[in-house]
């Protein structure tokens, strides 16, 4: 079992580990916890989880009641919100009661925005599912909802309490999603480099349990070192953002058919690209990272039905715009990455740079 200190506001921990619905109610119990839970979840998490750890926490004396949404990005939008707003208000849940995210990254999104607003804050405690809500949205205090087919367009800096993130759910994760876990963690060994970036290698050749907890835990522990330096992304932590920027305008371009993890390996291998033009990355090193990408069983190519002019378009509505400018992170190497602003019609003559290489390659 592993333990990351999370030390922003009150602090908070995550726990890394196997069989931890027994560790969740002790630490209610630690904490004197006495108020109602309101767990939120989603329909798939629900039909494998939810009565073990809805019986659980009941067992041993809390009072529980459960919101069910359906899964995928679609939910996470404004009618949602009201709809766990109202089941809030009518459970007459208060500042002393608390919410539970079980599930992946839209539940931890809305279910964190929720608590978030809600009363102007409750407490809340997040329990990731999959590979990529475990070490992306473990840590960080990010929630968000979507609106008008803007990702993440509305939301707050609001940390859990705790977060505890069960290896057990893994166990009936599938490849696709499991892949898409994996595109954060390769993401976050090219900003990290040395040891971590090796054991991501090793990983992906051996597949053994002991080493994935171990990246699991390296990757929370990595993302931490940036969001504790700058909470509220001004500085550092926007390093975070690695392939994000165009992964987010190929999720959107293709109504996000294409997941979260997939559009992110897609934008990070754009990124390399660009970063061929604009710093000294050798091609030893961008292949290194493409290959990586291509043997968690990841996308690399922009879809053909995909056109860099909608790609474009989409960026143009990205929250990192700054006037004509959007902040880019670019590779110099492993382990060494920068923040360049970039004009916008820039970014877009270098998609189509390298659109029309891939074309005629």
């Amino acid at each position: 079992m592993y333990r990351v200190r999370v030390d922003i506001n009150d602090g908070y921990d995550v726990i890394i580990g196997n069989n931890l619905n027994g560790e969740i109610a002790s630490f209610l119990e630690k904490i004197t916890f006495t108020g109602k839970i309101a767990i939120i979840t989603d329909d798939v998490v629900s039909a494998l989880y939810l009565k073990l750890f809805y019986d659980n926490l009941m067992s041993n004396g809390f009072n529980v009641k459960t919101f069910q949404l359906m899964h995928g990005e679609s939910q996470k939008n404004l009618s949602m919100y009201e709809k766990i707003a109202g089941f809030l208000i009518h459970n007459e849940f208060t500042r002393d009661d608390l919410i539970i995210a079980l599930g992946g990254g839209v539940v931890g999104d809305i279910a964190g925005f929720a608590a978030a607003t809600f009363m102007r804050g409750i407490r809340f405690i997040n329990v990731p599912t999959t590979l990529l809500s475990m070490v992306d949205a473990s840590v960080g205090g990010k929630n968000a909802i979507d609106v008008n087919g803007i990702k993440n367009i509305i939301g707050t800096f609001y940390q859990p309490i705790a977060c505890f993130t069960d290896l057990d759910y893994l166990k009936t994760l599938d490849e696709k999603e499991f892949a898409c876990g994996m595109a954060e963690i390769i993401k976050m060994s090219v900003l990290k480099g040395g040891r971590f970036h090796k054991i991501v290698s090793l990983y992906l050749d051996k597949r053994d349990e002991k080493t994935l907890e171990e990246i699991i835990y390296l990757s929370i522990e990595g993302k931490n070192e940036y969001v504790t330096a700058d909470e509220k992304e001004k500085g550092v932590r926007t390093f975070l953002n690695l392939g994000h920027t165009v992964g987010h305008a190929i999720e959107k371009c293709s109504d996000y058919r294409i997941s979260h993890g997939e559009a992110v390996s897609i934008g990070l291998n754009q990124i390399l690209n660009i970063s061929k033009h604009c710093t000294n990355i050798n091609e030893e090193t961008k292949n290194l990272i493409r290959n990586l990408l291509i043997k968690a069983g990841l996308p690399v190519d922009i879809p053909g039905d995909l056109t860099v002019e909608h790609i474009f378009e989409a960026v143009r509505s990205d929250k990192k715009r700054h006037g004509d400018t959007v902040s880019l992170i670019l590779v110099n190497d492993i382990g060494d990455c920068i923040i360049k602003a970039i004009a916008i019609e820039e970014l877009k003559d270098l998609l189509e740079k390298e659109a029309a290489y891939e074309s005629n390659s």
